[in-house]
């Protein structure tokens, strides 16, 4: 029987999937600049290496490093801030009702389906931006040593909203990726049910002792 032999069609296939395979491996090399914007600094473990960036400070890493500290920072902050409001709102609660919440059911109803979500895309896209994400330099490219231009890739957007976000503003014009003010963290006033519509940032350590603080003065 003879051999099977493959079509142009199928050579083409493999063609594109072979540089669709290579483009990938290079993307995940490119380099980036990312910050943590709390007074702590940050660990998190990835290829079973720990890794850390300092509060406050900044530090270069390749894409894929850099994505996973964005998810693992963010998750984290979201979580500090989702437990912050939760406790506020569940103290309100209690106080309007004269009583502590005796029933999980009535507290989850009344305090936690209230609080936002850790993967709500616009919480996501917000605290994202607080880590001044920047491409310092594309791996493999230099212009006087390339021989070849990357194929274009044919992907699905099956990004969670942490990628997305990391995308979007890694991918904005250099201007929009140029290093911004730190965030001014907004005063909040004593605890109520908050619109969630428009996402709070995150509080420092700081910030929050100085709130509780003046809550107690003015109590």
């Amino acid at each position: 029987m003879a051999p099977f032999a493959p079509t142009e069609e199928d050579l083409r296939k493999q063609a594109q999937n072979e540089a669709n395979i290579r483009e990938l491996e290079r993307l995940k090399m490119d380099t980036f600049e990312v910050y943590n914007p709390m007074d702590t600094d940050f660990k998190f473990m990835q290829d079973r290496y720990w890794h850390v960036v300092k509060a406050h400070e900044t530090k270069e890493m390749p894409r894929y490093l850099a994505k996973h500290y964005a998810k693992k920072i963010v998750e984290f902050m979201i979580n500090q801030q989702i437990q912050k409001e939760g406790e506020e709102l569940k103290a309100l609660r209690e106080k309007q009702m004269g009583t502590e919440f005796r029933d999980a059911y009535v507290e989850n109803v009344e305090v936690w389906d209230k609080v936002p979500r850790a993967n709500d895309p616009e919480l996501v896209a917000e605290h994202m931006k607080m880590l001044r994400i920047r491409k310092v330099m594309d791996y493999g490219m230099e212009p006087e040593a390339q021989q070849e231009t990357p194929a274009p890739l044919e992907t699905l957007d099956n990004r969670s909203s942490y990628e997305r976000a990391f995308d979007d503003i890694s991918e904005a014009p250099q201007a929009q990726q140029s290093r911004p003010q730190a965030p001014v963290m907004p005063s909040e006033a004593s605890p109520t049910i908050k619109d969630t519509s428009i996402p709070p940032l995150y509080k420092s350590k700081k910030d929050l002792a100085r709130e509780a603080a003046e809550a107690t003065k003015n109590g």
